[in-house]
C-alpha cells in the first residue's frame, strides 16, 4: 500500500478550486480547499500537505500571509 498524496488548493474562485479537486481527486490526490491565506496556512500546519497550489489568486498570499 502507498501513502496518498495531499495537495491544498488555494483561490478565492469556487469553480476554480473545484474544477482543480476533481481533476486531482481522480488521480488519487487528497484534496484540501482554501479561500483564503490565512485558511490556508491554518489547513497547512494541521494537514502537511506535500503540495500547495494558489490558481489565480497570487494576492491571496500577499494579503494574508506577508509579515506584518
Amino acid at each position: 500500500m502507498y501513502d496518498r498524496k495531499k495537495v491544498l488548493i488555494v483561490d478565492d474562485d469556487e469553480d476554480a478550486r473545484s474544477f482543480v479537486e476533481a481533476i486531482l481527486s481522480s488521480k488519487d490526490w487528497d484534496t484540501f480547499q482554501a479561500t483564503t491565506g490565512e485558511e490556508a496556512l491554518d489547513i497547512a500546519n494541521r494537514e502537511t500537505p506535500d503540495l500547495v497550489g494558489p490558481i489565480s489568486s497570487p494576492r491571496i498570499f500577499r494579503s494574508s500571509c506577508s509579515p506584518r
